[in-house]
């Protein structure tokens, strides 16, 4: 067959259906062009290259309306899913059961899409001239159950398209919005090699309102790639594995959204407004950009609230290749654009142009003030002058972020420096008394432990040596005992 056109019911629930996978321009399923089509999927084998919902314009076509709900079977699409061509009736495609799976295959031949993948609220109407867009497209996707959804091309929510448009004297091509777009993930699994939620004209001024792209998860499991675009993304249960998230906010009350280890500018996220009030926002070993609508001391307090003394157990925003880190010698940094400028930042972070008001997070060691990835003199200069003038931050050396300089400070920047400097096993073995000679200690990181010791006394060792759990406490208790018997005679003499 061909291709089939529906205005009225479409139903499989058994057997095979294919359509048009040896035609030049393609196959089509069109459900919902003229009028209203509805397709009910619980069985059988549906095969073809496009399925498109709700496809025509109504304002020319006002009953143009395209409505599938699969709770079983298996839907094989060799290119593209649209959801909501043009149409801004109720359009959606709501799987509870069953396989959806776009293969992006051209082994047949080129299809006519450049984009091959799952389209959700695809188009707006084009005004033909430089005037906000009217018409706009209406799309959801709704994932739930058992249902497994997966795209080896892209997963686009409201992404827009190039249209020609007068200009008074001439024509010119400019980004379009796409239409108001939804993707819902309640359960089951969703796997899509990218994630562009919200086209680049949904933030201009062609845009009156009409264009939103927004994915909510609730349940399940997805995995999405980079996930970019103008949307939002908002997450209360299950879990969303990304390569990097770029978008205009973000919210987490629970579950999680993990970046997949990368450490590279790859991986590094951009959002415009972050917010988790609940569950994790885990980065890795990734960097992140926030913008001013959020405050630098909100994600100060995730970041506190996610380590958990460094045990990295809360929620928040956290670093599972901190938790994972044999020294604990890592964490995530934060400073203001403006802090960073301060300390030699040249308007780059992480492969992205920044703002003084951003905020910039980074993975990074403890007592890295700079984010200049290493642990030297400048940053001990820093949390020297913190300390003596009781100030607070990163910058100052509040690693921990508690909102003071403290002997713990001292702690994270010493092992840090110590585990850059391979000195650590030294250090553990002065301060827990196995091997308290001056021998082998004349190194910088570990001079910086015999001076700390000095002057914060068996507090200062005790903390330091819960920091890295290891089996070289033979004897401390005593060893801490005696420490704090200096400590005192230290303070009453001082």
């Amino acid at each position: 067959m061909g291709s089939l056109s529906a205005v009225g019911t479409f139903n499989l629930s058994g057997g095979t259906v294919t359509l048009g996978l040896n035609k030049p321009g393609g196959g089509f399923v069109v459900n919902g062009d003229l009028g209203m089509g509805t397709s009910r999927i619980s069985g059988g084998v549906l095969t073809a290259d496009f399925f498109q919902n709700g496809r025509r314009n109504t304002a020319v076509n006002p009953l143009s309306q395209g409505q599938v709900t699969q709770t079983g079977g298996s839907a094989t699409i060799r290119r593209t899913v649209t959801i909501g061509g043009i149409s801004n009736n109720d359009n959606f495609w709501d799987i509870s059961a069953g396989t959806l799976n776009v293969t992006n295959d051209l082994s047949q031949g080129t299809l006519n899409d450049a984009q091959g993948g799952i389209h959700v609220a695809r188009f707006s109407v084009n005004p033909g001239s430089f005037t906000a867009v009217t018409g706009y497209s209406k799309g959801r996707l709704t994932i739930n159950g058992s249902a497994v959804v997966s795209t080896a091309g892209g997963l686009y929510n409201s992404t827009g398209f190039a249209g020609v448009v007068s200009d008074g004297t001439g024509t010119q091509t400019v980004q379009l919005p796409g239409g108001a777009g939804l993707i819902e993930m309640k359960g089951g699994s969703l796997n899509a090699g990218s994630f562009v939620n919200g086209g680049a004209a949904n933030a201009s001024t062609f845009n009156n309102g009409g264009a939103s792209a927004a994915y909510v998860q609730t349940g399940g499991t997805a995995s999405l790639g980079a996930v970019t675009g103008t949307g939002t993304i908002s997450v209360s249960n299950g879990t969303m594995t990304v390569a990097s998230v770029s978008q205009a906010g973000a919210t987490v009350t629970g579950g999680v959204v993990q970046v997949t280890p990368n450490g590279t500018d790859t991986g590094t996220s951009r959002l415009g407004a972050l917010s988790i009030s609940n569950g994790k926002f885990d980065l890795n070993d990734n960097d992140m950009i926030v913008g001013s609508a959020t405050p630098k001391a909100d994600i100060v307090t995730a970041v506190r609230n996610a380590r958990a003394g460094g045990n990295w157990t809360g929620n928040g925003l956290t670093s599972s290749s901190a938790r994972n880190n044999p020294n604990h010698s890592t964490t995530l940094g934060v400073l203001s654009g403006a802090e960073y400028t301060s300390v030699g930042g040249t308007g780059t972070f992480s492969g992205q142009a920044y703002a003084a008001s951003d905020t910039l997070v980074k993975y990074t060691y403890y007592g890295d003030t700079d984010f200049n990835g290493r642990v030297n003199f400048d940053d001990y200069v820093r949390t020297d002058n913190g300390f003596n003038n009781h100030l607070n931050g990163w910058l100052n050396g509040d690693f921990d972020g508690n909102g003071a300089v403290n002997f713990d400070d001292y702690v994270l920047i010493d092992l840090a420096f110590n585990t850059q400097n391979g000195t650590l096993g030294r250090a553990l073995s002065f301060l827990d008394g196995s091997n308290a000679s001056s021998n082998g200690m004349s190194g910088a990181s570990l001079q910086r432990v015999q001076q700390h010791l000095n002057e914060f006394g068996g507090d200062y060792a005790s903390h330091f040596l819960a920091a890295v759990p290891e089996p070289t406490t033979l004897a401390l208790g005593g060893v801490i005992s005696s420490l704090t018997m200096l400590s005192r005679r230290r303070r009453r003499h001082s």
